[in-house]
């Protein structure tokens, strides 16, 4: 609605200070300020709907899927954990939607790929060079955490590290991924995202950095914090847990999602113990994982309703839909699974089938 306006900048509400959004055609001032902070680029399919927003759907389907797929083909050994990744009806079913995550979680599928499919090979041809860029602008152009997966770019050179020059070739996919963040920051600086005002929000700001041990007991609390004692409503609980319950307005059963959850286990641990993974990618995936975490749950307190210390109110997992194929390189090869392909194929085709049935049937009745 703000695009087709013609307005790249969310207009600022005549009536309640503070509060962004757009103006609708029979001229009533939508309030949408906790996604007005977004690029525009995640919403560049609804460009073609025409504002209808079934069309939205559809083409936000389209581009999401085609992307992950590109993803899928580019990634080598890691093509089956992107695609059971995808698969996840929490990620599945946002791309179902004209929202921010759908193409977020896509372009940070690609990110990853690119950087799979270039540690591939033998060195970092100029060809490689302009596919990180690429990948990595895209990914400056969605949600300011996912710059965090910036940190996986080091596995891209896994065997050449001791060269400066093989390093030198991965700074401009930095360039190109804080550029294009940076700059629409500047666009949306005076606009508060959450239900805090830009002066609460400077607050927060100036508290964590006072007292760090402050910052530290939110990144703790937040990884502990019983669901129950949040202050928020129940469908915001629902949120937090829906890579467990899959959908969030659908909390399904577990005898729909266990099938599609064991997948990812077995997909993941029989990818890693194919995988050549040292101490040291290993320690980059932990990074990045330990980094997407610290952003977004600062990113939580700073704009919503928690307080420095306290519990970051407002968590949900598709913020951390994009770890999924990063995750399992966290582990070491401990277990092994010795069905040969085919066999093992089959099983998970059979279980992601039974998630998708009864998922089917659940939204239909």
């Amino acid at each position: 609605m703000q695009i087709l306006s013609g307005h790249i900048k969310p207009v600022a509400s005549a009536t309640v200070e503070g509060r962004f959004g757009a103006v609708s055609d029979d001229g009533r001032f939508r309030d949408f300020s906790n996604t007005s902070v977004y690029n525009p680029v995640v919403y560049l399919p609804s460009l073609l709907s025409g504002r209808n927003y079934f069309a939205a759907c559809i083409l936000t389907l389209i581009c999401s899927v085609t992307i992950t797929s590109v993803a899928i083909l580019l990634s080598r050994e890691m093509s089956a954990l992107i695609a059971v990744s995808a698969l996840l009806p929490t990620v599945f079913l946002s791309y179902l939607y004209p929202s921010a995550d759908s193409l977020t979680t896509a372009f940070a599928f690609l990110f990853f790929a690119v950087i799979w499919y270039v540690r591939g090979k033998d060195g970092v041809s100029f060809l490689d060079v302009t596919a990180l860029a690429m990948s990595a602008l895209v990914l400056g152009c969605a949600k300011p955490t996912t710059l965090a997966l910036l940190v996986l770019l080091p596995l891209a050179i896994s065997s050449n590290r001791r060269l400066v020059t093989e390093w030198l070739k991965l700074l401009p996919a930095v360039v190109c991924a804080l550029v294009p963040a940076v700059a629409w920051e500047g666009v949306v600086s005076s606009v508060a995202p959450g239900v805090k005002s830009l002066e609460e929000m400077a607050d927060t700001r100036n508290t964590l950095l006072a007292n760090p041990s402050s910052m530290l007991l939110t990144l703790w609390k937040t990884l502990i914090n019983p669901l129950d004692n949040s202050v928020e409503p129940h469908e915001n609980i629902a949120r937090n847990i829906q890579l467990l319950n899959g959908s969030e307005f659908t909390v399904l059963p577990m005898s729909t999602m266990v099938p599609i959850l064991l997948v990812f286990v077995l997909v993941a641990v029989r990818t890693i113990q194919k995988l050549d993974i040292d101490g040291i990618d290993r320690t980059f995936a932990i990074l990045t994982c330990a980094a997407v975490y610290v952003l977004t749950t600062l990113a939580m307190i700073m704009t919503w309703k928690g307080q420095p210390g306290g519990y970051a109110e407002g968590m949900q997992s598709r913020y951390f839909t994009i770890l999924m194929p990063i995750v399992p390189l966290v582990f070491p090869p401990v277990v092994k699974i010795t069905a040969d392909g085919k066999r093992f194929f089959r099983l998970c085709i059979v279980l992601v089938l039974i998630t998708y049935v009864g998922m089917f049937f659940a939204h239909v009745a």
